[in-house]
């Protein structure tokens, strides 16, 4: 409820002017829009996606490629929305690449988490809808290859375990475990029942570039 960010992912040194890799979030507004901020060093694109519903349990994700101009793609429960452009003119690629990863606060703090987050991962290649509606339903290990990041959040004690193979751990800061039920949204079946309401999870970053994030939310 409330007109608040929600931030489900970042990659970036600031507040997503300069330099940032990807800043993945909504915008603050009583009805928010999903959002994907890219930069480079001379500016960012911010780019808007369908609106995120408050108070109930959804699946988020956004592909993209290197090149802050090209329209990143939305997913609301695995239906695509290609992005529109909200603000900026640059070109190129992004830059900042190596920041440290961030779920659920930006790396200024002004832009956190206001719901809860049950889990993150990331892919090193764009998934299809096909995979990305499979990965919804029955877990990022049905997608064979390429995962690079998978960590369901605890929120209790840190490491952060990431259980991709890649052992980026995440050090957890601001978190309240919540409990929550095995089903969400009657499509997404979780497979830890645990949940962390998140203002700051700093996630140590493996050395790739991401292309695919996925986020079960609840949005408040």
């Amino acid at each position: 409820t409330g007109s608040d960010y929600r931030h489900f992912f970042g990659e970036h040194t600031g507040n997503g002017s300069t330099n940032n890799p990807i800043d993945f979030r909504t915008d603050n507004v009583a009805t928010p829009l999903m959002t994907a901020a890219r930069s480079n060093a001379s500016g960012p694109r911010v780019w808007s996606g369908p609106s995120v519903v408050l108070g109930a349990w959804r699946h988020y994700a956004v592909t993209y490629v290197e090149a802050i101009q090209t329209a990143p793609t939305f997913y609301l429960n695995a239906v695509p929305t290609t992005g529109t452009l909200a603000a900026g003119s640059e070109t190129g690629p992004s830059t900042g690449s190596g920041a440290t990863i961030r779920i659920g606060a930006r790396a200024d703090a002004v832009v956190n988490m206001d719901g809860r987050i049950a889990e993150m991962c990331v892919w090193s290649r764009i998934l299809s809808t096909t995979e990305i509606e499979i990965v919804m339903r029955t877990g990022p290990f049905s997608v064979p290859g390429t995962l690079l990041f998978y960590m369901p959040i605890f929120g209790t004690t840190s490491p952060e375990p990431d259980f991709s193979g890649f052992n980026a751990h995440g050090t957890v800061t601001n978190t309240v475990r919540i409990d929550h039920p095995s089903g969400i949204s009657a499509i997404w079946l979780a497979p830890h029942p645990r949940l962390s309401q998140v203002a700051a999870a700093a996630v140590a970053n493996p050395a790739y570039q991401p292309w695919y994030h996925r986020a079960p939310v609840l949005a408040q």
